[in-house]
C-alpha cells in the first residue's frame, strides 16, 4: 500500500514539475542562454502556451479524479486537440499567436470545470 501511494505521489509531483517548467520556459529566461531569432522565440512561446494547459489539467485529474461525468478527462482531450490545432493554425497562417482567443476560452472553461468538480456534493 505504501509503495502504491508513493508511486502515485511521484507521478503527481512529476506532472506538477513539468507544468512549472513549461510555465518558466515560456518566459524570457531561455533567451539569455540560447541565441535564436525572434521568430523562433515567438513560436516557442506560443507552442508552450498552447500545451501548458494539458499538464495543468493532468495534474488536476490526478488530484480530483476524472471528474463529474469525466469532465476533467474531457478537458484533457480538448486541450490535446486544441494544442495540435493551434500550433498547426499558427504555422499555416505564419502567426504563432493566432489561436490565443481559443486558448483563453479553454482556460476559462477549464477553471469552471475544475471549480465545479472541486465543490461538487458527491465527493
Amino acid at each position: 500500500m505504501k509503495h502504491v501511494i508513493s508511486c502515485e505521489l511521484g507521478i503527481i509531483v512529476r506532472t506538477f514539475g513539468i507544468y512549472c517548467f513549461l510555465n518558466g520556459a515560456r518566459t524570457t529566461v531561455f533567451k539569455f542562454f540560447f541565441d535564436a531569432t525572434p521568430v523562433f522565440w515567438d513560436y516557442w512561446q506560443s507552442t508552450i502556451t498552447y500545451t501548458v494547459s494539458l499538464f495543468a489539467f493532468l495534474f488536476v485529474e490526478q488530484i480530483l479524479g476524472k471528474g463529474l461525468k469525466s469532465s476533467i478527462r474531457l478537458l484533457i482531450y480538448a486541450s490535446i486537440l486544441f494544442a495540435i490545432a493551434a500550433v498547426t493554425i499558427g504555422i499555416a497562417l505564419n502567426e504563432p499567436f493566432a489561436a490565443m482567443p481559443g486558448n483563453s476560452i479553454l482556460a476559462i472553461v477549464g477553471i469552471v470545470v475544475i471549480l465545479v468538480n472541486l465543490f461538487r456534493q458527491d465527493r
